[in-house]
């Protein structure tokens, strides 16, 4: 295979399944130059907007207030500045600092929130086994409860076209079998491939098992690590740096036939047969990701793919807080990137990347009931639920939205603004009716 270009595939490996990546480099480039169906995308940036409602700041600074990069010099930075004893620039700070500061005790930590876990199926021959990781996100040690999420591919059987009915997990340092603790699939996406288990064993009511640290958004070029069960040969952990902060692949689904679209932090750590399900860490030891993807093209190298924390945290909640069911706004419409560019904050040293999301199309569903329009840019949204509002979000980039349609609710009031043909609008209404969602299994 060549260099990468225009369409061009890229053949890959999740866990056992063989999957293909498509590089949408066509579609980007088209839409960079408006929607693709025959009208052009309004000027205005949810940044646009922020300035109309008088915010004088700069556009890098308003970006940064929206994701805070959570890295462990940034976090010293804010405090210093928050209690006085430092006023210069964020540059002027990294400048007076030692920068070989060691991530080891951090990801000491975070092992402790891994675990590996086997997915065995029943056959006429030998059992089939799947092999791979996952991250505590939730844990009560004094009734010994947690909630593990994982890759949905890691549970689920192409062959069998089911999700397995005899999973366990370990916990790191006891990955032999008497080690192994029973635990049942809650709820997931095969389309987003997440899943959630849920255990209840006595193993996590003593010794040094957490959930994890949670973080937030990544920069390219910051430090990362993945932590998972390479080759099921036990807990592991590589490193590298952020190659791209989000990107959009098409992978094959778990049944090994459909496809679906995925938003992923690309990666360079090592990624292997194994890893999926298991966590991408940042330098503090905060959990960033989960682990689903690598390229296997002799072209390729040092592709791993990771799910991003917003998604991630989006479906993990709506499976527990829906005791397993995952439902998902059925917004019947296609997003695109109308926009891209790069701005650079000199007070945070971050280059974001900003997006401006377009509605291309839309179809019956929680889009058009609510009134948007073909056209419209996205600007920002929340939800009301029992009078407060909740998953306040601005759409700075693409997986927001997705993560958006996670967290909204049956019976939520969903407000968003959007920009049309130049002039701010505001949309309102209640989605009370269970045909605006999808639900998974």
């Amino acid at each position: 295979m060549g260099k990468i270009g225009f369409g061009t595939v890229i053949t890959m490996k999740i866990a056992k399944k063989r999957v293909v990546a498509l590089l949408l480099c066509v579609a980007s480039a088209a839409l960079m130059a408006g929607c693709a169906f025959g009208y052009e995308a309004d000027d205005n940036y949810p940044y646009d907007i922020a300035v109309e409602h008088g915010y004088t700041g700069t556009e890098g600074e308003w970006l940064t207030a929206q994701e805070t990069p959570d890295t462990v010099y940034r976090r010293m930075y804010d405090e210093a500045v928050k209690d006085g004893s430092f006023t210069g620039t964020y540059f002027e700070f990294l400048q007076g600092l030692d920068l070989s500061a060691d991530a080891t005790p951090y990801i000491q930590r975070a092992l402790l929130s891994v675990v590996s876990i086997t997915a065995r199926f029943p056959s006429t021959g030998e059992t089939l086994l799947s092999s791979g990781a996952g991250v505590i996100y939730k844990l009560d040690k004094e009734a010994g409860e947690a909630y593990i999420v994982t890759n949905y591919h890691v549970l689920y059987s192409s062959s069998k076209q089911a999700i397995s009915e005899n999973i366990s997990v370990y916990l790191y340092g006891n990955e032999g079998e008497d080690g192994a603790i029973p635990a049942s699939y809650l709820g997931g996406a095969m389309d987003c491939d997440l899943a959630v288990l849920r255990v209840e064993n006595d193993a996590f009511k003593t010794g040094d098992v957490r959930a994890a640290d949670l973080g937030g958004s990544v920069i390219a070029g910051e430090p990362v690590y993945a932590i998972g069960n390479p080759l099921n040969k036990n807990i592991s952990v590589t490193g590298g740096v952020v190659s791209v902060e989000e990107e959009w692949v098409t992978l094959k689904a778990a049944n090994d036939t459909s496809l679906i679209v995925l938003p992923e932090i690309r990666i360079d750590a090592s990624v292997n047969h194994g890893n999926s399900g298991g966590g991408l860490f940042n330098a503090v030891g905060e959990l960033v990701g989960i682990v689903n993807a690598r390229s296997s093209s002799e072209d390729v190298s040092g592709f791993g793919y990771a799910i991003p924390l917003e998604l991630v945290t989006a479906l993990a909640e709506n499976a527990i807080e829906n005791d397993g069911e995952v439902t998902r706004l059925h917004d019947g419409l296609k997003i695109s990137v109308a926009g891209s560019r790069a701005v650079y904050d000199e007070t945070t040293g971050r280059t974001h990347i900003s997006q401006k999301l377009c509605v291309d199309d839309r179809s019956a569903g929680a889009g058009s009931y609510i009134g948007l329009r073909a056209g419209d840019t996205l600007i920002s949204g929340y939800a009301l639920r029992g009078g407060e509002r909740v998953c306040e979000t601005q759409f700075t980039h693409r997986c927001a939205w997705e993560a958006f349609c996670f967290r909204v609710r049956q019976g939520d009031t969903i407000c968003l603004t959007v920009s049309r043909e130049g002039t701010e609008t505001t949309l309102q209404r209640a989605v009370s009716q269970s045909l605006y969602f999808d639900v998974f299994d």
